[in-house]
C-alpha cells in the first residue's frame, strides 16, 4: 500500500502537479519549493485569497516555476524521489491528519514556513504569515466543514474545479448565465443541459469549473466544487446484492457533508430504472429533494424524452437549458482560443485561413455531426497529418485531407483534382458506361452544379434521379461509377433492394422502431448502411416494388435532404446523390411511343409520354420530387461489342490466368457475332454473360480441375468466326 493512498483528491493532485512540473524539467527528484510551488498553482479559493493577501499575482508563479528550476537534461525520469525538506513536510502533514486522510489544510499547516518564505522570494507586497492566516480562515469557517473526511468521492468523481483546464469556453456566456442563474436558485437549485452529442454540454459545466477556480462567480457559488461522476464507475463491481445502493448512499451522504458541493452527472438518464440496473433514480431523488447540495445533469434531447420526461419525479427536481449547436462563427471564435494550444503543442503555426476552411468544409461535408466537436476533430487531425509531414504551419491541404477522412472521401484527392474531376465528370463517366451518351450528359450536368454549390436548394441532396430502362443497360454501372468518381472510393455506392419494402411494416426497419415497440434500440438499416459515406450515392434499386409509404418517405427525403429516424434524431443527405432506379421493359418505352396524341413514329419517347407511362408504378407527388428523369435504351450493337472488349474479356481473362495459365484474344467477327441483336434481343449487358458463358467459356478445352498459380507466360487462347460459327484454337502447352 502506497503512503498516498491515504491522500485526499485535492491532495493527490496537487503532488501530481509537482510530478509532472519536474518531469518536464528532466530533474529526479522533488523538493520543498517545488511543493509549495504546486501547492500556490493549485487554484483552489483558500489559495488564491492567501494570494491576494500577499499581493502576489498568479502569472508570477508561472515565471518563476521554469526560471529558478534548475534544467535537467536526458529524457524524463521514471521515478522521483524526495529531497529531505520535502519528505519533513509530509511527514508533519500526515500526523496533523492521523487516521483522516490527509486534506489540503494539513499540506499548508506542514509547508506553512516554507510558503512564507516563498511568498517573500515571490515579491509579496505585504508580509504574510501563513500559520497565522491558517488560524484566521479556520475561525472564520464551521468546525463541522474541516472534520469532513471524504472516501467515497475521490474514488468515484473527478473534481473539475480543482483541475486546470487548458482551453477557454468560449462563445457560451448567454448559456454559462442561464446554468449560474439556476444554480444560485433557492428552491432546485438543479440543472438538467440538454443538447446533441457534440455541441459541448460538457464543456459548459468545465467552463462554470473554470469561473468558480478564478472567483467570477456570484457569491452563493464562491469556493464551489463540482465532483463529475460517471454512472458507469458507480455500477462497476456491485454485482453484490445491496453494494451499488450501499456505494451510492455513502457518495450522497459525503455530497451532502460539504457545504458548497456541485455534483454533475454526465448521461444522466443511466439512473433512470427502465435504463440502470438498478433503481438508481429513487436514490438520488430523495437527496435532491432535500437540496443539500446541487446537481447539473447533461444528456442529448432523444435520451430526454424517452427517459428523463417519462419519470415526471425526476425531471420536476430540474430546470432543463437547451443547449443549442454553435454557428459557424461561434465555432470559428471556439478555435480560435484552442490555436495557441495547438500551436505549442505541435509546434506549426494556424493559419486564420486554415481555421475558416476547418469550419467551413466540416460544415459542408460531415452534415451528420454537430459544431463544435467537428470542426475541433478536424483541427485536430489535419494538426496530426502536418505535423507527420513535417510542415510548419497548417496547410489547407491538410485541412481538405482531414475533412476528406471524416466525410468517407478518397483520402488522396485534392481539391485541384476533385475540381477537374467535376470538368471531366461526363467524360469520364462515358468512359465506364457506354451506350447512353445523353443520360451521362444528363447526371453529369446535375452533379456538377450542386457539388459546386450552384444550386438554388443546398439543403437538397446532390442530384435525385429517377433511372429508367430495362434491366443490363447500365443504371447501376453508372451510380458505382459516378460514386467511385466522386469519392475515390469503391465502396462509396451504398445500394438497397427495393423490393425487401414491399409491405407496411418494413418501414420501421428503414427509420426504426417506435418507442416501446421491439427494436427502437437497435440502429435502423438505413442509418446503418450510410455510416461513413455521406458524400457518396444511395442508389434505390427496384425503386418501384417498395410500397406506397416507403416511396412518399424517400420523397420527402429528396426534397428536404433530411430523414427524420424514429428515435427523433436526423439523417442529413444534404451532400448525397440518390438515384431511384426502375427497371422498365422495351414493351413500356413502346407503350410511351404510342401514348394518344402523339406521333412520333418510332422516335424517342418525350419526358411526358415517360412520365405517363411512369404514373402506372409511380405517385405522381413522388414522380415530381425528382430532379432529372433519365431514361436508359437498349444497348446497341456497337455498345455491347464494347462492353465484351472493356469489360468482360479483362474479367475473364483475369481469372482463366491465374486458374488456368491462358487468355482469350476475340477477332473482330467474333465480338460482331456475340453482340448480334439476335443473340440479345432485351439488349441488357447481363445477356451479354449468358452468351459468352454459353459459346465461349462452356466451350474452352481445359481440365475439370483448375490449377492455381502459373508463373509462365499464359497461353493465348483465339475466338474466331469461321463459317458462321464460332471456333475457339488453343494451343498445347509446352
Amino acid at each position: 500500500m502506497s503512503r498516498y493512498d491515504k491522500y485526499a483528491e485535492s491532495a493527490q493532485a496537487i503532488l501530481r502537479s509537482m510530478s509532472e512540473h519536474v518531469r518536464r524539467q528532466g530533474r529526479g527528484s522533488c523538493s520543498a519549493t517545488d511543493f509549495c510551488l504546486a501547492l500556490l498553482q493549485c487554484g483552489r479559493p483558500e489559495i488564491r485569497r492567501l494570494l491576494e493577501k500577499a499581493q502576489v499575482a498568479e502569472d508570477r508563479l508561472k515565471e518563476l516555476s521554469p526560471a529558478q528550476a534548475p534544467a535537467g537534461t536526458g529524457a524524463a525520469p521514471q521515478r522521483l524521489s524526495l529531497e529531505d525538506d520535502l519528505r519533513r513536510i509530509l511527514d508533519r502533514a500526515e500526523a496533523m491528519a492521523k487516521d483522516k486522510p490527509v486534506g489540503l489544510r494539513e499540506l499548508l499547516c506542514a509547508a506553512a514556513s516554507e510558503l512564507s518564505q516563498l511568498l517573500k522570494r515571490l515579491g509579496a507586497a505585504q508580509e504574510v504569515s501563513v500559520s497565522e492566516w491558517i488560524g484566521q480562515l479556520e475561525a472564520e469557517e464551521p468546525a463541522t466543514q474541516t472534520a469532513v473526511s471524504l472516501e467515497a468521492l475521490p474514488k468515484l468523481s473527478r473534481e473539475l474545479t480543482a483541475e486546470e483546464r487548458p482551453f477557454p469556453v468560449v462563445g457560451r456566456e448567454r448559456e454559462l448565465a442561464q446554468l449560474i442563474a439556476v444554480l444560485t436558485k433557492f428552491f432546485k437549485p438543479n440543472a438538467l443541459l440538454i443538447g446533441e452529442p457534440g455541441v459541448g454540454k460538457t464543456a459548459l459545466v468545465e467552463g462554470l469549473a473554470q469561473r468558480i477556480r478564478q472567483g467570477d462567480v456570484p457569491a452563493p457559488l464562491q469556493g464551489a466544487r463540482i465532483f463529475e461522476v460517471k454512472v458507469g464507475d458507480l455500477v462497476a463491481g456491485t454485482g453484490v446484492v445491496g453494494t451499488l445502493e450501499e456505494r451510492v448512499r455513502k457518495m450522497l451522504n459525503e455530497l451532502e457533508s460539504l457545504s458548497k458541493a456541485i455534483l454533475f452527472l454526465d448521461e444522466i438518464h443511466q439512473i433512470v430504472r427502465s435504463h440502470a440496473p438498478s433503481g438508481l433514480a429513487d436514490l438520488f431523488k430523495p437527496a435532491l429533494a432535500r437540496g443539500k447540495f446541487r446537481c447539473i445533469g447533461a444528456t442529448t434531447i432523444g435520451e430526454y424524452h424517452r427517459y428523463i420526461e417519462q419519470d415526471e419525479a425526476l425531471a420536476r427536481r430540474f430546470e432543463t437549458i437547451v443547449i443549442q449547436e454553435p454557428t459557424n462563427e461561434e465555432t470559428l471564435e471556439i478555435l480560435r482560443g484552442l490555436q495557441k494550444p495547438l500551436e505549442t503543442h505541435y509546434k506549426l503555426a494556424i493559419t486564420a485561413e486554415a481555421l475558416s476552411a476547418c469550419v467551413a468544409l466540416s460544415s459542408l461535408y460531415i452534415p451528420n455531426r454537430r459544431f463544435p466537436d467537428k470542426a475541433i476533430d478536424v483541427l485536430d487531425r489535419a494538426c496530426v497529418l502536418a505535423a507527420q509531414g513535417g510542415e510548419n504551419s497548417l496547410s489547407a491541404a491538410a485541412v481538405e485531407a482531414a475533412v476528406a477522412e471524416r466525410a468517407g472521401l478518397g483520402l488522396t484527392m485534392t481539391r485541384e483534382e476533385y475540381g477537374r474531376r467535376l470538368e471531366r465528370l461526363a467524360e469520364l463517366l462515358s468512359g465506364r458506361v457506354f451506350g447512353q451518351h445523353k443520360a451521362v450528359e444528363s447526371v453529369a450536368n446535375v452533379v456538377s452544379l450542386c457539388k459546386r454549390r450552384l444550386d438554388l436548394h443546398p439543403e437538397r441532396p446532390d442530384g435525385v434521379f429517377l433511372f429508367v430502362g430495362p434491366r443490363g443497360t447500365g443504371k447501376r454501372t453508372l451510380g458505382r461509377s459516378l460514386a467511385q468518381i466522386l469519392t475515390g472510393r469503391e465502396d462509396a455506392c451504398v445500394e438497397l433492394d427495393m423490393s425487401e419494402y414491399r409491405h407496411e411494416t418494413s418501414l420501421s426497419s428503414l427509420i426504426g422502431s417506435p418507442p416501446g415497440y421491439v427494436g427502437y434500440d437497435d440502429q435502423p438499416r438505413l442509418a446503418r448502411a450510410l455510416r461513413g459515406c455521406w458524400s457518396g450515392v444511395l442508389l434505390l434499386r427496384q425503386f418501384q416494388l417498395a410500397c406506397e409509404p416507403v416511396q412518399k418517405l424517400f420523397s420527402e427525403v429528396f426534397q428536404s435532404g433530411r430523414l427524420e429516424l424514429a428515435n427523433g434524431k436526423s439523417l442529413f443527405l444534404s451532400n448525397m446523390t440518390i438515384i431511384a432506379a426502375l427497371d422498365l421493359q422495351p414493351d413500356a418505352l413502346a407503350r410511351a411511343r404510342r401514348t394518344p396524341g402523339f406521333h412520333l413514329d418510332g422516335a424517342e419517347p418525350s419526358a411526358d409520354q415517360i412520365l405517363s407511362e411512369l404514373s402506372r408504378w409511380l405517385p405522381n407527388d413522388v414522380l415530381r420530387s425528382f430532379d432529372e428523369v433519365v431514361v436508359f435504351h437498349p444497348l446497341d450493337a456497337a455498345a455491347r461489342k464494347r462492353i465484351i472488349e472493356e469489360i468482360l474479356a479483362p474479367t475473364i481473362n483475369r481469372r482463366l490466368r491465374d486458374q488456368y495459365g491462358i487468355q482469350l484474344a476475340f477477332d473482330e467477327p467474333a465480338l460482331e457475332w456475340l453482340a448480334a441483336p439476335e443473340r440479345n434481343p432485351e439488349g441488357g449487358a447481363h445477356q451479354l454473360e449468358q452468351v459468352l458463358m454459353e459459346h465461349v467459356l462452356a466451350r474452352l478445352p481445359v481440365p475439370p480441375v483448375s490449377t492455381p498459380g502459373f508463373p509462365t507466360e499464359p497461353r493465348l487462347c483465339t475466338v474466331r468466326l469461321c463459317g458462321g460459327q464460332l471456333a475457339i484454337e488453343l494451343p498445347e502447352a509446352s
